[in-house]
């Protein structure tokens, strides 16, 4: 699994199941007609987000034929974002005819319990390495170290020299 910015994740911006997991195993294939499409579906990472979305771009293999619909996993709603070389009715068709197979709601709604899960654990990785580059800056030297000004003394003669004097 590939580990996501933070910025990515927080932002709202859907990312493609392939892009988080490296493999298109399980992806679903429409027929519309005699058209073969492939469908490429991104997720919300944010796992605070309670979006119940996924953004399908179906992708005619022969032609230039592609759309994209936002379609909501629990109410089997969508509504259509792009679409090039195909009429809105085929759209609604081929669609359609995808979402009444239950095994493609299924995979669906599992990969979108994936990519929160894998935004979740990217976010705890991210705080955990804030966490320690933080300690690392925040750790004093210890008194004959070289001093973390860079002026070459030893900490005690140079930034360390006036610590623990009270006036």
């Amino acid at each position: 699994m590939k580990i996501m910015k933070k910025s990515d994740i927080l932002g709202g911006d859907t990312i493609s199941y392939i892009v988080v997991f490296g493999k298109a195993q399980g992806l679903a294939i429409a027929k519309g007609g005699q058209d073969v499409f492939t469908i490429m579906d991104q997720y919300c990472m944010n796992p605070i987000c309670d979006c119940d979305e996924a953004v399908l771009i179906f992708n005619e293999i022969a032609t230039d034929v592609e759309f994209a619909i936002r379609l909501s996993l629990t109410k089997k709603r969508y509504e259509t974002l792009d679409v090039f070389g195909v009429s809105e009715q085929q759209v609604d068709q081929i669609v359609k005819e995808e979402l009444k197979d239950n095994e493609v709601m299924n995979l669906l709604r599992q990969r979108y319990q994936d990519m929160k899960l894998a935004g979740q654990e990217s976010l705890k990785k991210a705080t955990e390495k804030a966490k320690q580059a933080k300690q690392l800056l925040e750790q004093k030297p210890k008194r004959n170290e070289p001093c973390t000004c860079g002026s070459g003394k030893k900490y005690k003669k140079c930034c360390g020299m006036n610590e623990g004097t009270t006036r």
